[in-house]
């Protein structure tokens, strides 16, 4: 149990590789906030985490693309645990697949705001606390598709380039306060 007493939000959570990571950071014991949009799929992980002996988890429904979500999402989870030790920035959407030339700036615009707008909010938010702390690490999930080219997914790509980007320039910032900031390809 190597991060007993350590609080992780895990935005993404309620299914595929979200629920995995959740699933794993609750065995190892952390103390897990399942962020998703899909709330079913945020209380499914959270039983699943109970069934396998993690200690307390517990949904909050959330759209990252939406500011005030993830506000109320990092308060609720300073309330109920007065730390943040963990920040699993998972919650992706393939976005269109299509050549660059049909794709609709609402398409794009809504690739960005859940691949990359909604991870620049989840750590802009915590980053308060985890300074705070003088200690964190922020998982950032990127693709391989950040840095090969991939036919027809122009947006998903250029959003987890930006993700790289982010990661890179982020860790840099918040490194004098003990903060660890990477990326998984």
């Amino acid at each position: 149990m190597r991060l007993q007493k350590e609080v992780a939000i895990v935005t993404g959570a309620g299914q595929g590789i979200g629920r995995e990571i959740a699933l794993r950071l609750g065995q190892e014991g952390a103390q897990v906030v399942v962020a998703d949009i899909d709330v079913a799929g945020a209380e499914a992980t959270v039983a699943r985490i109970r069934d396998a002996g993690g200690p307390a988890a517990w949904a909050v429904p959330t759209d990252v693309a939406d500011e005030r979500q993830v506000i109320a999402l990092v308060q609720a989870a300073v309330a109920r645990h007065q730390r943040l030790d963990i920040l699993v920035n998972n919650a992706g959407i393939m976005g269109p697949v299509k050549n660059l030339e049909d794709i609709t700036l609402a398409e794009w615009t809504g690739t960005f705001a859940v691949n990359l707008a909604g991870m620049f909010l989840c750590c802009k938010y915590v980053l308060p606390t985890m300074k705070q702390q003088t200690c964190g690490s922020i998982v950032n999930i990127a693709s391989v598709t950040g840095k090969r080219p991939l036919p027809q997914r122009t947006p998903y790509a250029a959003a987890k380039m930006g993700v790289i980007g982010l990661t890179r320039s982020l860790a840099a910032e918040v490194g004098p306060w003990q903060i660890r900031v990477n990326a998984v390809l």
